[in-house]
């Protein structure tokens, strides 16, 4: 699991924690000055594998600025909101240095080192399509730039600037699908200056991190750089793709921040996982759900699933306890979880990336607890197991339909986990040996038909012939049996 820390605003509330109210932003506690207790925390009952510090590398000024322009924007999200509250985006950024908020290098090595002891390791964040407006690369010949006619043309997609006395149009970074992000100037992947200086400092970061989280890295395709920026740059012989490049060069682990049905692209391309954002769009979708469990079971386990993080509404607001069959999913289906600071105490407010702080406010969701609980004893199943889905027969009544069902095998035990999906009772029978190969059945065949499955939710014992398995499930209700 990826647990993802909005770095400014977690260091805020840990010097609240420990030195009281927050005076000046500039006396926050350091990164390396975090408490080891609170470290250990973040491990959760050993669930946790990296810990992503979002927005670790120096704010632009600039987009302070503009983000104290949009002032009222942010009203309701603190309620008595100070400009020193807005630090700026933390994807407009200067270099790849670190916030003096934050700490420096020396403070990175000793979080990277801790967290590496306790068997965790530390993703950073890579941002190759766009640098802010006042960046340290802004004399190098590395930006999507036009003419003042190009300019007239699409005024709001360019800044104009002056360098040596001569006025530059600089494009500013988008996705193709929406408004510029006014606060950066857009790379201009093509350049071969400017794919040195991101592969320079991919390598500056591999000394202080275990891997990278890169953001929208599907923006740098061949393909979609050309068909975004082609009334802006000239298309050049470009037989290899950056991303072939960059994978490469760094001892790193490669996660993309990547929508469009491009993951697989991404995939072979190099990085290590993909975004998964099509599981959270269907999260409530019982047959896109049955579609999605069903994809290439090796491909899953390269998709990075969430519930929330920092671009998206949190999960809290969309939820009940009683949901656990969502929780239950997320948990126990194929690939890498990721989650979102507070998510777990469940944190209802989500704080834009120009924030320090927010107006805190935490829904009670229990069953997180529950999972945490038991993850011990269903971890080698998840981490070393082999995944079943199962058919789910209709008995008595016609409610199967409402249940998904899924499996892993290890060391001839079976865990089986089931969730309604309906606010109706539902039920069903589960034949396990339908799913297994050939060369498995015997596990079946023991002199004693029933086996003991212990249902670990509610912590109740059954006596069950694996071969019909029957499942009995209140709305929204979910169970994970693991076999004694």
């Amino acid at each position: 699991m990826i647990v993802e820390i909005n770095t400014a605003n977690f260091l805020f509330k840990m010097t609240q924690k420990y030195k009281g109210k927050v005076g000046n932003i500039n006396n926050l506690l350091k990164i390396d000055e975090i408490p080891d207790e609170e470290w250990e925390k973040l491990k959760y009952n050993g669930m946790t594998k990296y810990i992503w510090l979002m927005g670790v590398w120096k704010r632009s000024k600039l987009s302070k600025i503009i983000s104290i322009k949009n002032f009222q924007e942010f009203i309701h999200i603190v309620r008595d909101l100070k400009e020193d509250d807005i630090i700026g985006s933390a994807y407009s950024i200067v270099d790849y240095s670190v916030d003096p908020l934050i700490g420096d290098f020396k403070s990175l090595i000793k979080v990277k080192n801790k967290l590496n002891r306790l068997g965790i390791g530390l993703i950073l964040d890579f941002i190759p399509n766009h640098f802010s407006l006042d960046n340290n690369y802004i004399n190098e010949d590395i930006f999507i730039e036009t003419d003042f006619n190009g300019y007239k043309k699409n005024p709001y997609l360019f800044y104009v600037t002056e360098n040596e006395g001569k006025i530059r149009y600089i494009a500013h970074g988008k996705d193709p699908f929406f408004p510029p992000w006014i606060d950066t100037l857009q790379i201009n992947i093509f350049s071969k200056k400017a794919q040195k200086i991101l592969l320079k400092n991919l390598k500056k970061i591999s000394k202080y991190a275990d891997g990278v989280r890169v953001d929208m890295s599907m923006l740098l395709l061949n393909n979609i750089f050309y068909n975004n920026w082609k009334d802006y740059i000239k298309l050049e012989n470009i037989e290899e793709e950056f991303w072939s490049i960059a994978t490469k060069s760094v001892d790193l682990t490669f996660i993309a921040e990547c929508y469009w049905n491009l993951e697989n692209k991404m995939l072979k391309l190099g990085f290590h996982y993909t975004y998964d954002k099509k599981f959270l769009d269907n999260l409530f979708n019982i047959n896109d759900i049955k579609q999605m469990i069903s994809m290439d079971f090796e491909f899953q386990k390269k998709m990075v699933r969430f519930l929330e993080n920092h671009d998206e509404e949190r999960i809290a607001n969309k939820i009940e306890n009683k949901d656990e069959h969502i929780l239950t999913l997320f948990f126990t289906c194929l690939g890498m979880k990721m989650i979102y600071w507070e998510q777990f105490e469940g944190q209802t407010t989500r704080i834009p990336v120009q924030l320090i702080r927010a107006n805190d406010n935490y829904k009670s969701l229990p069953f997180y607890q529950k999972i945490i609980e038991i993850y011990p004893t269903i971890k080698n199943f998840l981490e070393e197991g082999k995944f079943f889905i199962f058919k789910v027969e209709n008995i008595y009544d016609d409610t199967s339909k409402n249940l998904i069902a899924y499996g892993y095998l290890l060391n001839e035990k079976v865990m089986i986990v089931v969730m309604n999906f309906s606010s109706q009772f539902s039920q069903g029978i589960i034949s396990i040996k339908n799913i297994l190969p050939q060369s498995l059945i015997k596990y079946l065949q023991k002199e004693e038909k029933d086996v003991v499955l212990v249902e670990l939710i509610k912590g109740e014992r059954y006596y069950r012939n694996l071969e019909r398995v029957h499942v009995v499930l209140n709305p929204f209700q979910a169970q994970i049996f693991i076999e004694l």
